[in-house]
């Protein structure tokens, strides 16, 4: 199964909100990859950081974070980008 890598500015649901930060190294279409850790705005539950990323796929060192991976509100990582994804 595959899932989008997910970057800077890309959505949670169900609240909405966006992802705010991600590496400062690597990028996607000029959008810095996330990774556990980062950060989110949840339009509910505010600021709060992600809770998952995959263990075998890593950035800086740490796990990037994936489509349908949880941030700690509970919502999920939403990706903009269909074009790119990690099997």
């Amino acid at each position: 199964m595959s899932r989008q890598i997910i970057v800077v500015s890309d959505t949670l649901a169900p609240h909405g909100g966006e992802i705010l930060t991600g590496s400062s190294t690597d990028s996607i279409e000029g959008k810095a990859i996330v990774r556990k850790f980062d950060l989110v705005r949840c339009a509910e539950h505010g600021v709060n950081r992600i809770e998952e990323g995959d263990e075998t796929f890593l950035v800086d060192g740490v796990p990037v974070a994936l489509e349908a991976h949880h941030a700690g509100c509970g919502c999920v990582l939403v990706s903009r980008l269909k074009t790119i994804s990690v099997s």
